[in-house]
């Protein structure tokens, strides 16, 4: 997991990244912070999201009690409204990563919310199991690893002419 967020810091900047949780506010932090006892690559990761200010929000937090009878997945979407509203940059392609159908839901509805039509971004989608065993968290992050250029190229890669229409390029899904 380290070296993925690396790759994609280095490869599409901090702010390009955002991890959205339905789990209260402050949980990302006190979970790698507990895990960091048990293994000291989680405070690297923790220390990692913090050095570069990566985003990280409670969509429960922030929408569960400010909109009335809302589900956990509109809490995400309007969490990813939000970052789309607030965000200056035109993206062209928008990864989901996560265990849950719903989460890659909300980020489709945002992305099909998004105003002009002709420059929506290709929505791309891994799906990770939703309840791994250790075994199989490691073989996830290992085959995103030895992926990565493949699943990563495609979605950033401009040099050629298929590459030029953003449209060109079929969405990404992988589904473990």
């Amino acid at each position: 997991t380290l070296s993925v967020l690396t790759e994609l810091i280095a490869r599409y900047g901090a702010d390009a990244i955002h991890i959205v949780t339905n789990s209260l506010d402050g949980w990302i932090k006190v979970s790698l912070n507990y895990a960091s006892c048990i293994a000291k690559i989680y405070g690297e990761i923790e220390a990692l999201l913090l050095r570069h200010r990566i985003t990280m929000q409670s969509a429960q937090s922030l929408y569960a009690k400010r909109v009335a009878q809302s589900t956990p997945t509109q809490w995400k979407q309007f969490c990813f409204d939000a970052i789309f509203a607030a965000s200056q940059k035109q993206y062209s392609h928008v990864l989901s990563i996560g265990d849950q159908w719903t989460d890659h839901y909300a980020v489709k509805q945002s992305v099909a919310l998004l105003a002009d039509e002709v420059d929506k971004p290709t929505h791309h989608v891994i799906k990770l199991k939703m309840a791994p065993t250790v075994n199989d968290m490691i073989n996830e992050v290992l085959y995103i690893k030895a992926c990565f250029a493949q699943i990563f190229d495609v979605i950033s890669c401009k040099k050629s002419a298929f590459f030029e229409n953003p449209k060109a390029v079929r969405p990404v899904i992988i589904d473990y």
